[in-house]
């Protein structure tokens, strides 16, 4: 159930983006991750993650700032998934969208009160075909007067 007076947010589009990782940005990750023999042609599919947050038009502090929260307050992440439509390529320009799917309030026995922020960012390539959805979550910690 989302927080009281957030109820508009779910749906709420995020600022759409675009992103393009050059072929030497992918050869370093693979050489990063012990995968350099990596000669498919395609990106290693951490870059849907890393593609979706580079590529959106927001910053983290933007999308923490969508439920009233300021970085410095440290937030964390969450959960994270990721689904793979199809490979991603190496110096290809992907439109990056998305939009927050909720907030929640929660309480924890040792962090206290938190509130849980989703949102969802697609890749899509220039047909508009989604290649990649990327689902996170933040764990914004509050202070006991919030």
């Amino acid at each position: 159930m989302t927080l009281e007076g957030y109820e508009n947010l779910p749906g709420t589009a995020l600022p759409a983006g675009t992103i393009t990782i050059s072929s030497s940005e992918s050869t370093e990750l693979d050489r990063v991750l012990g995968s350099e023999d990596n000669d498919s042609g395609r990106l290693h599919p951490l870059y849907a993650f890393i593609g979706a947050q580079r590529g959106i038009g927001a910053s983290i502090p933007d999308i923490c700032s969508y439920a009233d929260f300021a970085v410095e307050d440290g937030p964390m992440m969450g959960t994270l998934e990721i689904e793979l439509e199809e490979p991603m390529t190496p110096d290809v320009k992907y439109h990056v969208e998305g939009e927050i799917l909720d907030l929640v309030r929660k309480q924890g026995r040792t962090r206290g009160i938190f509130d849980l922020l989703t949102f969802r960012e697609r890749i899509l390539d220039e047909t508009g075909n989604v290649v990649a959805t990327v689902t996170n979550s933040f764990v914004l910690p509050r202070k006991a007067s919030s």
